[in-house]
């Protein structure tokens, strides 16, 4: 699902997601720093906290507090998800936060 997602937001072609991961360097301190906190699986799947998950992770690298695994000089996250249920039929559900760091309040 990480490549159509990442097709969706444009940030490669539609079909082009799989050679887009295999070219480029998804580690925290690579071109393009995906799943930084280990993603979905790394929580355990958490259901409905996943959202949670993963947007603790984008304020973590924003305050520079993501030990071990900290973006250098972050100043934005993008936090999405995707969930596909099926009752009967597959519905699919997408949902994006954006986040700003580093702004004087």
């Amino acid at each position: 699902m990480v490549v159509v997602q990442l097709e969706d937001l444009g940030f490669c072609e539609k079909g082009a997601g799989g050679p887009f991961v295999a070219e480029t360097d998804l580690r925290y301190d690579g071109d393009l720093p995906l799943n930084t906190g280990g993603g979905q699986l790394s929580a355990g799947q958490p259901g409905v906290g996943a959202g949670a998950v993963q947007v603790c992770e984008a304020v973590r690298q924003l305050q520079g507090d993501a030990e071990g695994r900290q973006v250098a000089d972050a100043t934005h996250g993008l936090v999405t998800g995707l969930a596909a249920v099926g009752y009967g039929t597959n519905t699919i559900g997408h949902s994006a936060l954006v986040l700003s760091g580093g702004v004087d309040r």
